[in-house]
């Protein structure tokens, strides 16, 4: 068994009670360069940038399947939520990004929700949003 499928059942098990053993993972080199994973609720694969290895692909991995457990595709409360069940499980890490996409007040914030909305439509393949798509490449 690949190993990235493998460190995904064993999360899946550990962290979501093989909630998401539907979803399909494999690495990407098609995703946008400010992006290091993603997550296709639609298709329910989450997509992961090669080069990311030992915690990092650990973290991010989780990072994405709490997406997938949420069933959203931005950093909202029901994505925090996740993140709070893995901070509670030991997952100590998981402190700094609540923190980070808490700030709601902040102008970064909207700016941060209103490019995950348009990127998670840009990568679900509308042909309208193929440009805006391009623009975030370079």
């Amino acid at each position: 068994m690949h190993h990235l499928r493998r460190l995904f059942d064993d999360l899946d098990a550990t962290f979501f009670k093989r909630r998401l053993k539907g979803y399909r993972v494999r690495r990407s080199d098609s995703l946008p360069r400010n992006m290091r994973g993603y997550c296709d609720l639609e298709r329910q694969l989450i997509r992961i940038k090669p080069g990311i290895t030992g915690d990092s692909l650990r973290r991010l991995l989780l990072h994405e399947m709490c997406h997938a457990a949420a069933r959203y595709g931005g950093h909202g409360k029901t994505f925090l939520r996740q993140l709070e069940r893995l901070e509670a499980a030991g997952e100590l890490w998981a402190r700094e990004e609540i923190e980070g996409y808490s700030r709601s007040a902040s102008a970064g914030y909207w700016r941060e929700q209103v490019t995950d909305v348009l990127e998670n439509v840009a990568m679900s393949g509308d042909p309208e949003f193929s440009k805006w798509k391009e623009s975030r490449r370079t």
